[in-house]
Parts: structure tokens; C-alpha cells; sequence
């Protein structure tokens, strides 16, 4: 199947090179605007999801620097639970004593290391 033509299509590798470097939706957005090209931050991450596009900020921080809890002191599996047909680890983070997420890829945002690297 063939994209449809979009009016951000002429931008698309500037948008790409903007996510790339850590650059916020609402700052893509005023870069836009500073070139008479007037849209919103919901047009533009409509845009970026359906052409496959991905930023590499996650609530401020860069994606790649993003510390994992496998092989954290901190990290802990005290057993399993079902979900979804499968038994599933329960993991926990000792340091804030939290139960991390099953579905997430790397360390959850109230992980102490991410504090601390922030810092």
C-alpha cells in the first residue's frame, strides 16, 4: 500500500534529524512555525507515527543513555504471576522498593539510577 502524500512530507528528513537529536515535539513544532508553516504538536506526532518515526527523548531523557535493571544491584525477581497465557517474572527495585513494569524495555522512570545520571 502507498502513503498518502502530507504536507510535512517536504520536512520529513529535518523532522527526522530534529527527533534524532533530542528535540521535543513542541520545539519541532516552533521550528515549523519560525518557517510560516503553522501546526500543532498532535498534527506533528501523527505525522511521526505514521511514517515510522521515532524520537529518542522519553519524558526529558535521551533514549540511548536510558540505564537497564538487568545487572542493577538493585534488581531483584521474587517470583512469577500469569498474564496473558504466559507466567510472567515479577521484578522488583530494591532501592525504591517498586515493582517495575513488565513491559518495560528499560529502566522505569522511578528508577534512582536515572536520578542520578540526570543528576
Amino acid at each position: 500500500m502507498r502513503e498518502r502524500k502530507h504536507r510535512f512530507d517536504p520536512y520529513k528528513d529535518k523532522i527526522a534529524e530534529m527527533l534524532d537529536q533530542g528535540m521535543t515535539l513542541g520545539q519541532i513544532s516552533d521550528f515549523l512555525s519560525d518557517l510560516d508553516f503553522n501546526t500543532s504538536e498532535s498534527e506533528l506526532s501523527i505525522y511521526i507515527r505514521s511514517r515510522g518515526l521515532r524520537t529518542k527523548v522519553t519524558r526529558g531523557y535521551h533514549a540511548d543513555k536510558v540505564p537497564h535493571c538487568s545487572g542493577c544491584e538493585n534488581y531483584i525477581e521474587i517470583g512469577t504471576k500469569y498474564i496473558r497465557d504466559r507466567h510472567t517474572n515479577v521484578r522488583v527495585c530494591k532501592a525504591c522498593l517498586e515493582v517495575i513494569p513488565t513491559n518495560a524495555k528499560t529502566s522505569p522512570v522511578f528508577c534512582p539510577k536515572r536520578l542520578e545520571e540526570r543528576g
